[in-house]
């Protein structure tokens, strides 16, 4: 896709649904959308109020910030979870999850109980392997 004319955003926008508020703001090429929690992110897609695309639409919408220079960042309880567009770098996580055009932003809590439940995981399944020998 070849570049589109670069765009210069300014919005301040609190979208209501459902007793849930989703809140937009953007500056120049940053657009943080802000979600209060993961319980409302879900209610909100059930209800339609957020559009729910697959991994073929993440992928188109990556290209087409790209193209018009923008990054949107989405916030859960003001903490960033995920980017898409100029600056999104998606890594490890965005793969583990099949989102090849985000970037998966992890909290640190959230973060070391994956990593537990992994070692956890690991740990179980060489114990089912020396029962086995």
């Amino acid at each position: 896709m070849r570049p589109l004319h670069p765009l210069d955003i300014s919005a301040d926008l609190r979208l209501t649904s459902g007793g849930h508020t989703i809140h937009v703001k953007g500056e120049k090429a940053h657009v943080v959308v802000s979600l209060p929690s993961f319980r409302a992110g879900s209610a909100l897609l059930r209800a339609g109020a957020l559009p729910a695309v697959g991994s073929r639409g993440l992928l188109k919408a990556q290209e087409l910030l790209r193209a018009a220079g923008l990054t949107v960042e989405v916030q859960l309880a003001g903490v960033p979870f995920a980017v898409l567009g100029c600056n999104a770098r998606p890594g490890a996580m965005a793969r583990l999850l099949r989102l090849r055009a985000v970037e998966v932003r992890t909290p640190p809590a959230l973060r070391t109980a994956l990593l537990t439940a992994g070692v956890a995981l690991a740990a179980g399944g060489v114990l089912r392997w020396l029962k086995k020998c």
